[in-house]
């Protein structure tokens, strides 16, 4: 994934993850539909909507997951985006879906991330505790020293980005200072991923 492309659609998630905000939108069955002047809803974000308005959310889940859930079928046959005169109509959830398209971009990267932290808390040295799925750095500097070793890595530097600078509330600073990586969250991302299909997109 390039950069610009990650940037347009981490963009785009973080726009679509605080639309309630927005007071000129109006719903529409299983839509919010959005003034198409919107920031988020410009350029090269919105030719990746016009493709996702060619997809389902049955097209997005796993059979298993639809039937875990238990989708209604009405909901499951929309596009996830639709078009109308000078609205785009965005379909709920879209946000969460995004930001599984852009994990699942860095697959390997949550992997290896995932084998950094076991390797650090194997030898700790004292700068980390672990808190019910949290992993604590004592202080922002033992963090920042902690992920030089991804230096060069550009798919892990955007991960790590996507972690820290959005909405995913899994890299924080907690009110004592720590930095908390949300060990646990990151693992259900993984598994969560295998219930999404984005071959079409």
């Amino acid at each position: 994934m390039t950069t610009d492309f990650y940037n347009e659609l981490q963009t785009l998630y973080i726009a679509l993850s605080k639309y309630p905000s927005y007071s000129d939108y109006f719903y529409k069955e299983n839509y919010k539909c959005f003034n198409n002047n919107y920031f988020f809803l410009k350029g090269e974000r919105t030719k990746f909507l016009e493709k996702l308005s060619n997809i389902s959310i049955n097209d997005i889940y796993s059979d298993s997951y639809k039937k875990e859930i238990g989708f209604p079928e009405n909901y499951l046959n929309q596009k996830l985006i639709n078009f109308d005169e000078n609205r785009i109509c965005i379909i709920d959830g879209l946000g969460p879906i995004i930001y599984y398209y852009i994990l699942n971009n860095f697959k390997s990267e949550l992997n290896e991330f995932i084998k950094q932290l076991e390797l650090t808390k194997e030898d700790s040295r004292g700068y980390i505790k672990l808190d019910n799925g949290y992993l604590k750095f004592h202080y922002v500097e033992f963090f920042e020293h902690w992920v030089k070793r991804f230096d060069g890595n550009e798919n892990m530097n955007k991960l790590i980005h996507l972690f820290t600078k959005t909405k995913s509330n899994v890299i924080n600073i907690n009110l004592n200072g720590e930095i908390e990586v949300n060990e646990k969250k990151i693992i259900g991302y993984i598994e969560t991923l295998q219930h999404f299909n984005f071959e079409n997109i």
